[in-house]
């Protein structure tokens, strides 16, 4: 039986499991939406389970990543000062997945040879992804749904298909600068594709976040020969793209916004919002409502009609209202605070890490983190799969990153934490076959 535990035992804790559901995440977020949920609890699981029995220890967590358990925790502890029937079940049940996806990638980056074998696998399923995506567009636009609503490919609406375009974009871009050969030329074409893609979701939103990130990351993190390059190729391709879609099209969606922009839908459900706001007790503004309780508080505030019906409102389309309301100033401080960390953390970073390719993933993390936010923040809720996975992801990967730089260290190379787990194992011998040195797998 003993043998036969630690097999069991060497089989759960052995790091190829869980990069297989971390790639079947990935595959999840760009094929198939509906599996991203259950995905994202199996990694997190399996992380719990490397921890406990795997070759992953507490010493190996680093600073940065107890700051967001710390977050993690002091949510929760709020969260539990508000009535059950008004927190969300299924917004509490995606919050509970972000430590443990970005936990699960840490976890992952400790084997040995960590790029030996994922960088060609991972482009692959992108530009396969984008193969898949853009059939599925031109089946549902030219043949299942010939002149009638748009197509979103295998999306429900034009904003999560924008998204999809437009952070699968910079991956691929990325990837193009790391792999030679045909492969490359592949992500290059895959590229102006997703542009393509990008502008036929006809999402304004997804626009202002993909332009806005990438000019803002240009602008901090290239030199004049750079910028100029970049800013160079960037606007080519942007302009075949459009030239494919159709710049009528786009010009007259824009051309749309700047003239109604007062009759917008996120402009009155955010003036309701702040009515709402409004009513908030000296607690309420403190501490919030609860993890997902917008939905069930808007409804006495809701104004906003549609043929003469009100319409529901479950998220106001914007962070920082959600935070204060759900969250409290308490939550929005955190938040606040932890991403002005985190940029701080990667410009120290891009300045000390030595190889060209990790501080080209690290610009491309900090593209990919304001398109995310941006498009997030005025379309989806703050719990929404559709957010929490990436950025699960792009933290998770960050981290990493900041580690190798020196930003970012483990406990275990701490004098302090040495000596409490010096004074433990002295006082507590059995804890010394827990705490001690593994093997890292292959």
């Amino acid at each position: 039986m003993l043998a036969v535990w630690h097999k069991f035992k060497a089989f759960l804790g052995y790091r190829l499991i869980l990069e297989v559901a971390i790639v079947g995440s990935f595959i999840a977020f760009t094929i198939n939406p509906g599996s991203l949920g259950d995905l994202m609890r199996i990694c997190g699981v399996l992380f719990l389970i490397n921890m406990v029995i795997g070759n992953y220890r507490m010493g190996d967590i680093t600073v940065a990543h107890w700051v967001v358990i710390g977050i993690f925790l002091i949510t929760l502890l709020i969260n539990s000062f508000m009535p059950d029937e008004m927190v969300h079940r299924r917004s509490f049940r995606y919050f509970l997945t972000i430590p443990g996806m970005i936990l699960a990638i840490h976890c992952l980056s400790k084997r040995a040879n960590p790029q030996s074998r994922t960088l060609l696998f991972y482009c692959g399923i992108a530009v396969l992804a984008l193969i898949v995506q853009l059939i599925g567009y031109l089946t549902v636009e030219r043949v299942v749904n010939s002149g009638g609503l748009e197509s979103y490919s295998l999306y429900s609406n034009m904003h999560h298909f924008g998204a999809f375009a437009s952070l699968i974009l910079p991956v691929l871009v990325y990837f193009s600068t790391q792999i030679k050969g045909w492969l490359r030329l592949s992500c290059v074409g895959g590229a102006i594709v997703a542009f393509y893609l990008l502008w036929e979701s006809s999402s304004r939103i997804s626009w202002v976040a993909f332009f806005s990130s990438i000019l803002i990351a240009i602008l901090i993190f290239f030199r004049k020969r750079e910028l100029l390059f970049g800013l160079i190729g960037f606007f080519i391709i942007s302009l075949i793209a459009a030239l494919g879609s159709g710049f009528v099209t786009i010009k007259n969606r824009i051309l749309d916004i700047l003239a109604n922009w007062r009759s917008e839908e996120r402009v009155t459900v955010w003036t309701d919002t702040l009515n709402m706001l409004g009513d908030n007790s000296v607690k309420d503004w403190l501490l919030g409502h609860g993890i997902g309780s917008f939905r069930y508080y808007f409804s006495d505030y809701n104004t906003f009609k549609v043929k003469g019906k009100i319409v529901d409102w479950n998220f106001p389309h914007n962070f920082f209202f959600q935070i204060i309301f759900e969250n409290g100033a308490i939550g929005l401080a955190m938040f606040l605070g932890a991403t002005v960390l985190l940029m701080i953390g990667i410009w120290r970073g891009y300045h000390r890490l030595k190889h060209q390719s990790d501080r080209y993933l690290l610009v491309t993390l900090f593209i990919l983190f304001w398109m995310n936010f941006i498009h997030a923040a005025l379309t989806l809720s703050l719990y929404h799969k559709y957010f929490i996975y990436p950025f699960s992801m792009i933290i998770g990967i960050v981290l990493i990153l900041l580690e190798k730089a020196g930003q970012n260290k483990p406990l275990k190379s701490m004098a302090g934490f040495r000596d409490v787990t010096n004074i433990l194992v002295d006082k507590l011998p059995m804890l010394n076959r827990w705490l001690k040195e593994h093997k890292i797998d292959a």
